[in-house]
């Protein structure tokens, strides 16, 4: 959808939270991944619409991940991926356990 390509991510509502910070990091993210030729636009949206602690929940509950994270995870590059940065111990304080297994799956990461 290149109508929809470069569309912002939402400030977020309070930068010294660590919902603020984690939603400043996933934005940090969607610009790496838009260097790359990747658009994730889905990710974006739910973002904008939900704020990007609420979103990762979302997806994570969701029985299906996001196309970014098999795209990004073929080019090698899974560190740039929302469940990658949602199993870092900064964020444990917003994603519980149950959570963190889920980012950590879909990674394929053993624990």
């Amino acid at each position: 959808m290149l109508a929809r390509a470069g569309v912002p991510v939402a400030d977020s509502a309070d930068p010294t939270t660590l919902d603020g910070l984690f939603q400043e990091r996933c934005r940090d993210l969607i610009v790496q991944i838009r260097t790359m030729g990747f658009e994730p636009h889905v990710w974006v949206d739910m973002i904008n619409d939900l704020g990007a602690t609420t979103a990762a929940k979302r997806i994570l509950a969701a029985n299906m991940p996001l196309v970014a994270t098999r795209w990004l995870i073929d080019q090698g590059r899974p560190e740039l991926t929302m469940e990658h940065e949602i199993i870092e111990i900064r964020w444990a304080d917003l994603f519980d356990d149950d959570e963190g297994s889920e980012a950590q799956r879909r990674m394929q990461i053993p624990r």
